[in-house]
């Protein structure tokens, strides 16, 4: 009864490791996406701000990589191990642990995410206003050169 317990928070954790294993995969996916824009930005707009940005998308989502590495590894020792222990519910209690500060990290991340999407936002606005001036530039320049 007790390692059919055992069994069931195991894979109680296995489904939100998997789960978790999704969420970062979608959030990989999305980085990709903002990858691109970002990559559009940079040729329009101040290329030091956009690396700062990019860089930091790079270095969190390899942290991200790495977790989800060493959770899907740790999750398949802990299938290993609950045959080999008596004591996998403390592991297991562990490895929630472990397990919820990623969920926790993952929506810090999505927060981040939104903001630097508020700033991507604001930077292809500010674009938008400086080809606009420009053009008003151009059709003054253009004005003073026919007089």
């Amino acid at each position: 009864m007790e390692m059919k317990m055992m069994e069931a928070a195991l894979q109680g954790a296995a489904r939100q490791a998997q789960a978790k294993v999704d969420e970062i995969a979608k959030f990989m996916n999305k980085n990709e996406q903002l990858k691109s824009a970002i990559e559009d930005l940079k040729r329009k707009s101040n290329d030091a701000e956009v690396e700062s940005l990019r860089e930091e998308y790079h270095q969190r989502v390899a942290t991200l990589e790495r977790k989800v590495y060493a959770l899907t590894k740790e999750r398949d020792t802990l299938r290993r191990e609950q045959n080999k222990k008596s004591d996998a519910a403390a592991l297991l209690k562990e490895k929630d642990e472990i397990i919820n500060q990623v969920m926790a990290e993952g929506e810090e991340l999505s927060k981040k995410q939104a903001a630097q999407e508020g700033q991507i936002r604001k930077l292809r606005a500010q674009i938008r206003e400086f080809e606009e001036e420009k053009k008003g530039l151009i059709t003054k320049l253009q004005v003073i050169h026919l007089c």
